[in-house]
């Protein structure tokens, strides 16, 4: 084929080259908060607490642990995330702990972490959205109180925007995922779980919300012998990418490469009763 064929062929395919989505930011919310207390009964004096929270509305890196501990309660909430004009990352952790109080007690232990991102695009795109969310509880905590020690740990995912209304549990991807943790009034309460994440949407252009939240908590009320621990995790990553409009572009660029060859090939073939030299 020749040279110019060729040359048109390779603009051809330089054209069909990914083409990384421009997502234009509007605002971001970031945060952590790590809060406990102990409130003795009947008397209702809170007899140990903690709290401990930030919050940021700034783009780029954000790596933030805040945590707190009093006497018998602990808790404390980690996110590592950052935001690109092609990539949103997301790393969260909440966790909290209890040692079993003997007085009679209302007793809580929470942490959480948050990620809002409200942001555009300005052609048609798309996102994937993977990672994987993970709980785990363990309790070997004895109470005979009618309102037995329990672990929630909650994770959410949503985006929202034209034509897209993704709002995951996980794993079902379709609402809220949690679990809770009961254990007898003596013995071991014990789970792991993790489950994969993993999505692909086509966003027109427009506005659009990213919303990723993680929590655990811990409460009980009575009085207790022992300890209690849960965890609520979640990496996230979404990853835009622009797609092409249909364009007549490459068709005219595959004709002209046609005709070129056809042309050459043509020029080179002998013509009935005369002989090309």
């Amino acid at each position: 084929m020749g040279s110019s064929a060729v040359s048109v062929l390779s603009l051809l395919v330089m054209g069909t080259s990914t083409v990384l989505a421009d997502v234009i930011p509007i605002s971001i919310t970031r945060q952590v908060a790590a809060n406990g207390s102990v409130v003795l009964a009947p008397s209702f004096v809170t007899s140990e607490s903690f709290s401990a929270s930030d919050t940021s509305h700034a783009l780029g890196p954000y790596n933030v642990t805040k945590a707190g501990s009093a006497a018998d309660i602990s808790g404390s909430a980690e996110q590592i995330s950052n935001v690109t004009s092609d990539q949103n990352a997301i790393d969260m952790d909440a966790s909290s702990n209890l040692k079993g109080v003997g007085v009679p007690a209302i007793v809580v232990s929470d942490a959480s972490s948050g990620f809002s991102f409200q942001f555009t695009v300005d052609a048609l795109s798309q996102v994937h959205i993977f990672g994987a969310a993970s709980l785990d509880s363990s309790s070997q905590l004895a109470n005979a109180s009618a309102f037995p020690p329990h672990f929630d740990g909650t994770q959410s995912v949503a985006l929202t925007g034209p034509g897209v209304n993704f709002d995951p549990s996980i794993p079902a991807l379709n609402g809220i995922f949690s679990k809770s943790c009961f254990p007898p009034p003596s013995g071991i309460c014990q789970f792991t779980q993790m489950v994969p994440i993993d999505s692909t949407f086509t966003l027109a252009a427009g506005q659009y919300a990213l919303d990723v939240n993680t929590d655990g908590l811990i409460n009980y009320q009575g009085q207790g012998v022992g300890s209690m621990s849960g965890s609520s995790d979640l990496s996230l990553t979404a990853d835009f990418r622009e797609i092409p409009e249909p364009s007549l572009g490459p068709f005219l660029l595959l004709s002209v490469a046609a005709v070129i060859w056809r042309q050459r090939t043509c020029a080179r073939k002998p013509i009935k009763g005369f002989l090309v030299r």
